[in-house]
């Protein structure tokens, strides 16, 4: 069991992706995808028949025979299998395509005591599901730090101002009261049945503030919120999108603030130690590891997985993975068209997360809280003060946006910027980290992003597709909750949606 959790937690392979001060360090909890795809072929060779992309082998003798296959090992496949234990479903298997569990939940060591999170780290009140799994399971929270001034800054100029106060910025509050207004008339079940869905779906957000602010502020105030919760800019979002995504999480105040809304908490041994415990319940021989899945052959009566390292048939397969991710997979036969255009217009969005390692969190001894509200320097344009509970170490948080300066494609100059960014809110000290830890998902055919936003069109052209089944393969993952879509908590919520339809279906025929 113990090398089950060590492998759950940490992977097989190291991989040089982290850079501390000049020179390069190992990250033990990355995988080269060269490395991990010579690792699978060769996996393969022993265990399944070679695959072949773009060619679909006939149904093979299965290695195993289990209830309900799971594919993806995040929370939501995690949550979906456990439930489906706990209702005495208890033949499950989680199929992973990582040397890890967890998903968009990775967590990197930074010295003894302090873990951070390299993928998704923020809860708040309001994610009731995914704080009651975490009890469950004995992992704690704590809030973050948010004493003292927040900066905005400016053609050279640094501000501070309340945290979280947005209301100094122009025309911000009208605009947000207009939207959170709209969001309401969304349907959260079906925002594709919403009033104006089409005309909604078929303009951007950013057509929609152009229209209605003018205020050049607080239009990059709503770029830099765009940016860092959706991971994309206003023209690149649908309107409907946008306004079911803020009718999912209560409203924009709740989106973008920390006491008492999205970004209140952390997790204590980072948001990864969730679904590690899930996967340490369901036993090792539940969960199977560095097994991406290449093909799924499905009829009537039931399901055939063919993965790098099993054959797996089953009653009912659960797919948990990222809309446009599933595009790797083959089926057969060929998914309906409206699920199979909604998998391939999805958009892959990749991102960068930097965090940077201090002696101390020195920005509160000038009176600073850490957070960034608003920048146009575009390698920091926002963060937070990252640090652990007992401030050990001081930890700034932020993600570079690589499209808006191509310079920042090249690592050097990314660290380079990213430091130079901090120091202009801070001060020289910024300059002289004792670590610099990135992690690149862009650089994970599987997992190439943490969130995934959705441009115009789609979710009136293909939504409807996000939930139904097709025969005896079901859909989970948080673009598929209605509540917190995007989420940890809409990936908790999904799990539990999909496990009580499958768990229906089986215990209806025993």
């Amino acid at each position: 069991m113990r090398d089950f959790l060590h492998q759950c937690l940490y992977g097989k392979i190291a991989k040089v992706k982290i850079f501390q001060g000049g020179s390069n360090r190992v990250d033990h909890r990355n995988i080269n995808r060269r490395t991990f795809l010579k690792l699978s072929t060769a996996i393969a060779a022993t265990t399944a028949l070679p695959f072949v992309p773009g060619c679909t082998p006939a149904r093979q003798e299965a290695d195993r025979t289990v209830d309900v296959a799971i594919i993806g090992a995040g929370l939501a496949g995690l949550t979906a299998a456990r439930q489906l234990v706990a209702q005495g479903i208890e033949s499950v298997l989680v199929i992973e395509a990582q040397d890890y569990v967890g998903g968009r939940l990775r967590d990197v060591q930074v010295n003894d005591t302090t873990i951070i999170e390299a993928g998704g780290q923020f809860i708040g009140p309001p994610q009731t599901r995914i704080l009651e799994l975490a009890a469950e399971l004995g992992v704690e929270t704590y809030r973050i730090f948010e004493e003292g001034d927040a900066v905005y800054h400016l053609d050279g100029d640094t501000t501070r101002f309340p945290p979280y106060d947005f209301a100094v910025f122009g025309e911000y509050d009208r605009i947000r009261l207009m939207l959170d207004g709209m969001a309401q008339t969304v349907p959260l079940g079906a925002p594709w049945n919403a009033p104006d869905a089409e005309m909604l779906d078929n303009m951007s957000f950013g057509d929609f503030l152009d229209a209605n602010l003018s205020d050049p502020i607080a239009r990059d105030l709503f770029d830099i919120i765009s940016f860092s919760i959706l991971n994309a800019f206003p023209p690149d979002l649908s309107l409907l999108y946008v306004l079911f995504f803020i009718h999912s999480c209560v409203d924009i105040n709740t989106l973008v603030a920390t006491e008492g809304g999205a970004q209140d908490s952390r997790f204590l041994g980072g948001a990864q130690l969730v679904p590690i415990r899930m996967a340490a319940e369901l036993g090792e021989e539940r969960v199977l590891l560095q097994s991406p899945v290449r093909s799924i052959h499905h009829d009537d009566t039931s399901i055939q997985i063919v993965s790098d390292r099993a054959v797996v048939d089953a009653q009912y397969a659960i797919v948990a993975m990222m809309p446009s991710i599933i595009r790797n997979i083959t089926f057969e036969p060929s998914l309906p068209d409206q699920r199979q255009g909604l998998i391939e217009n999805w958009p892959i969005s990749g991102d960068f997360k930097v965090n940077v390692v201090y002696e101390t969190p020195f920005w509160r001894e000038q009176g600073f809280s850490g957070f960034i509200g608003q920048s146009d320097r575009v390698a920091a344009s926002f963060g937070y003060d990252n640090s652990p509970p007992d401030a050990d170490v001081g930890i700034f948080v932020t993600w570079p946006n690589i499209g808006a300066d191509p310079s920042l494609a090249d690592p050097d100059n990314r660290r380079e910027a990213v430091l130079n960014s901090i120091a202009a809110y801070f001060g020289d000290q910024a300059l002289d980290p004792i670590d610099y830890l990135e992690h690149d998902w862009t650089d994970n055919e599987w997992i190439p992003a943490c969130v995934s936003p959705v441009g115009e069109g789609l979710l009136t052209q293909y939504g409807p597709a996000l939930l139904q089944p097709v025969g005896r393969i079901h859909w989970a993952g948080t673009e598929t909750s209605p509540i917190w879509n995007g989420y940890m908590e809409g990936a908790v919520r999904s799990g539990d949606r999909v496990a009580e339809e499958v768990a229906a279906l089986i215990l209806a025929n025993r």
